[in-house]
This record gives structure tokens, C-alpha cells and sequence, in this order.
């Protein structure tokens, strides 16, 4: 069986559920031919800064500018046609490092994936062609007509997929996660491995490594670092070194203890030891929240399907979201003293976590491909 994992690295969410499937792929059957592929790779340099930098730029300094264009652009058909026409474009390049053989299956992190996967019918017409769905939203760009199976982050996302392509079926196992985020790890045991107090209310904090509101997000963690509150800080830039070091030169004695962690494969376990989430709404870190029914507080959303995210975490009262430092503060302190809210949360959480979510696609991928070519 050759299955070709399409993604595109402008945003990380895609590149972690596409490794996520690998894995997946390659622990079900060891014999499995996985051949992993980023868009980006392929694209003319214009049109990967326009993937992976302009909306960054916008987002950060023309933010009224770009929340409307990023809303009309999710919802619009002629910027719908427009991702379609250069994902054709590009699909011949795209295509040539699968060579001549026949692909059994296309599972894709990004719409243009499936425009490659119907490309690829020509030599397989018994292709399955998959898409997974990153964020809590539908995108007429994400709906690609050919795609046999769309796999949603919620139920609450399927009927609008039917509606629109009628021979599509949607499906919700949750978003590919990875294998530590099945696991519950003991909060005191990673507290104690890291070095860090037992007994403080501890906040973990992410903001992705495209460094979106930088001097916001410093600004936020010295303010907490030396708040009025029984807090600990656990702070993961990633790849983000800029703001590790920035944080690292300017925090050396607060009030609050700060653990300022670089890249780190224990994001399960961190998440495991801590109270609440603080920071981006993307939908790979809802989802592991989700996981680990840990509360939300997002702050700064890039807008477009972050917005949405962000939609989705308030309307099913999962969290909050603020962009003022002094809200920040101010809910989290209520959350520190009110027990029963926290509760509440959590017990809402529990209703959107999807347990084993990678294991359960790559079975429901292999069996509906067997299915389709009659085994």
C-alpha cells in the first residue's frame, strides 16, 4: 500500500497532523510505503511568502485592514477558484516525486492535496482520496470536489460538507494527535522532573514560532511573572529562540517562578501538570487541549480560521479569549479562586475530546481502501 501525506509548512498545525499520520501509518503496518510531501517545497517564491509571511505581516501590522480581507478570502468563491487554478499549476511538480507508480491513497493537511489526489486518479482510478480538516471551520476552499472522505475536527462540521459535495463522506475521529496526547502523565512526577513548585496554579503558555505578537506576548509574561497571584509560568517557545532569549535576559528574579523551555517532545506531559492554556488558538493546540481537557485563554488570533477557533472555543464555553493585559490578569485570577469554574471547563472539555483520534483515521483510511478495491 503507497499512501502520499500532503501538507504544507506554512503553518505547523499541518506539518504536526502529517507526521502524526505517518506514524500512525507506519505502527498499523511497518510495510506500509508512506511518502511525505510539502506543498511549499513546489511553490514559486511568491506564492510561499503568501503562505507562510504575508498574512503574519498583515495580521500584525495592518490588523484592520486584514481582518476583513482574511474573512472575505475564508468565504470566497473567487479566491476559492484562485487556490484551485495554482494548485493545477503546480500539481505536475508535485506529482513528480511520486514517479510512475500507482498511489493507493492521498491524505491531505491542506486543499490542495486533494487537487493533487484527483490528479492522481489517472493512474489509480481506485485512489482514495482524503482530506483532513485543521481548524474548527469550513472553508469553501477546504471543500475539494473528489475527495472521498473529509475527516473533521467535530461533528458539527459533516452536514455542511454533505450538502455541498454530495458523494463526499465526513467523518469526526477528532484531529491527528500525537501518541503521547492518549496518555495521562502524573502531575506531580513532571513537576518534580522539571524542577518546578508542587503547589502553585500553573499556567502553560504557547505562541507558535512565526513570532505574532512578540512584544505583546513579552509584555504578557512579565507582567504574570511578578503579579499578585499563587502562579507558576511555563513558558515554550519552540522555535521561537528570539523569544526565549529575550525572556531569559529580561527575567532573572520575579515573584512568580518562570520556566522558559525551548523546543521539548513532552508537551503532553507539561500540559498534563498545568491548569490553564495561555496563548494561539490554532487548531492542532485547541485540539490537544481538548485531549487534556485543559481550559483555553487564547489572546492575539491571526484572525481567518484562528477566529474561527477562537468562535468555537466561546460559543461552547471551552475558555475565554482577551487582548488586554489587565483582562488577562483579571480572569485568571477569578479562575485561580473560583474551584467550580474551573470544573466547569473541564467538564465541558471532555465533551469534544477524541480519544486515539490518529490510530482511529489511519484504521478507517486502510478499511474504506480496502473496501474500495473489494478486499
Amino acid at each position: 500500500m503507497r499512501v502520499a501525506i500532503i501538507s504544507c509548512s506554512s503553518g505547523s498545525g499541518h506539518t504536526q497532523v502529517a507526521d502524526s499520520l505517518r506514524k500512525g501509518f507506519l505502527k498499523k503496518d511497518s510495510a506500509i510505503e508512506i511518502h511525505s510531501i510539502d506543498i511549499n517545497d513546489y511553490l514559486h517564491p511568491f506564492h510561499r511568502w503568501l503562505l507562510t509571511r504575508w498574512w503574519v505581516f498583515m495580521a500584525h501590522y495592518f490588523k484592520l485592514i486584514y481582518d476583513p480581507i482574511s474573512k472575505h478570502l475564508l468565504f470566497s468563491e473567487s479566491f476559492n477558484r484562485y487556490v484551485i487554478k495554482n494548485s493545477k499549476k503546480y500539481q505536475k511538480k508535485i506529482i513528480g516525486p511520486l514517479g510512475n507508480q500507482k498511489v493507493d491513497v492521498v491524505v491531505s493537511t491542506f486543499p490542495a492535496g486533494a487537487i493533487v489526489g484527483n490528479a492522481l486518479r489517472k493512474k489509480n482510478p481506485f485512489l482514495l482520496n482524503v482530506q483532513i480538516l485543521t481548524d474548527y471551520i469550513n472553508r469553501p476552499f477546504d471543500l475539494i470536489a473528489g475527495t472521498d472522505i473529509f475527516y473533521t475536527p467535530h461533528e458539527s462540521f459533516n452536514n455542511e460538507i454533505k450538502k455541498t459535495l454530495k458523494r463526499a463522506t465526513a467523518k469526526s475521529y477528532g484531529l491527528p494527535l500525537r501518541k503521547e496526547f492518549n496518555t495521562h502523565f502524573d502531575r506531580d512526577k513532571t513537576l518534580e522532573r522539571f524542577c518546578m513548585h508542587p503547589s502553585k496554579f500553573n499556567i502553560i503558555m504557547m505562541r507558535g514560532g512565526l513570532g505574532f505578537a512578540q512584544k505583546f506576548t513579552e509584555k504578557l509574561v512579565i507582567k504574570l511573572s511578578d503579579a499578585d497571584l499563587p502562579i507558576q509560568l511555563i513558558v515554550l517557545c519552540g522555535t521561537n529562540r528570539k523569544l526565549g532569549n529575550y525572556l531569559r535576559k529580561k527575567i532573572k528574579k520575579s515573584r512568580n517562578p518562570v520556566h522558559i523551555l525551548d523546543y521539548t517532545e513532552e508537551v503532553a506531559q507539561l500540559m498534563d501538570a498545568s491548569d490553564i492554556f495561555l496563548g494561539k488558538p490554532g487548531g492542532v493546540a485547541v485540539s490537544e487541549c481538548f485531549s487534556k481537557r485543559l481550559p483555553i485563554f487564547a489572546f492575539k488570533s491571526l484572525g481567518g480560521q484562528e477566529d474561527a477557533n477562537v468562535n468555537f472555543i466561546l460559543k461552547h464555553k471551552l475558555g475565554y479569549y482577551e487582548n488586554s493585559h489587565s483582562k488577562i490578569l483579571k480572569r485568571i485570577s477569578n479562575l485561580i479562586n473560583e474551584k467550580k469554574l474551573r470544573y466547569f471547563f473541564r467538564a465541558n472539555m471532555s465533551l469534544f475530546s477524541k480519544h486515539d483520534s490518529t490510530s482511529r483515521i489511519v484504521e478507517d483510511i486502510i478499511h474504506e481502501f480496502n473496501k474500495k478495491i473489494g478486499k
